[in-house]
């Protein structure tokens, strides 16, 4: 678990680095990265399942990319789409679309479900903590 929340900080980090994230931010946004993947192993060991893991991380990284925004003075996608990055489904995305193109439909089907499934569990969980008032983050990053 320790290995996996190092290289999704390491993976996060680089992306950071290739989105140009101010030099500042650049460890902060690796962090987000492993935060969220902190919680995504431990709701898959607790649930079992991807899906709910998903939105787990997907909320965490928000939570804490809100929370950084207010603190650090910065616009939150400096952090929350580096932070995002260790969960987006783009190995299912590459297979739906192989196997479409080779017409196997069942497969194609079955990828696509789940990869669907993976994006609408990070858009909702970044909707969840979006609508959550702007007031409540401003008052927890000035603590």
């Amino acid at each position: 678990m320790i290995y996996d929340i190092v290289l999704a900080f390491l993976a996060t980090l680089t992306f950071a680095f290739m989105f140009n994230s101010p030099k500042k931010e650049l460890l902060l946004c690796g962090f987000t990265g492993a935060f969220g993947w902190l919680f995504y192993e431990i709701s898959y060991s607790l649930t079992g399942d991807l899906t709910i893991a998903t939105f787990a991380h997907a909320i965490a990284v928000t939570a804490l990319s809100r929370l950084l925004s207010f603190k650090r003075k910065n616009p939150i996608t400096v952090y929350l789409i580096s932070g995002i990055i260790p969960i987006v489904p783009g190995s299912g995305i590459y297979y739906t679309a192989y196997h479409l193109l080779i017409r196997e439909s069942s497969l194609a089907y079955s990828y696509g479900l789940d990869t669907l499934k993976t994006a609408g569990m990070i858009s909702l969980g970044i909707m969840s903590v979006f609508s959550m008032p702007v007031k409540m983050f401003s008052w927890i990053s000035q603590r």
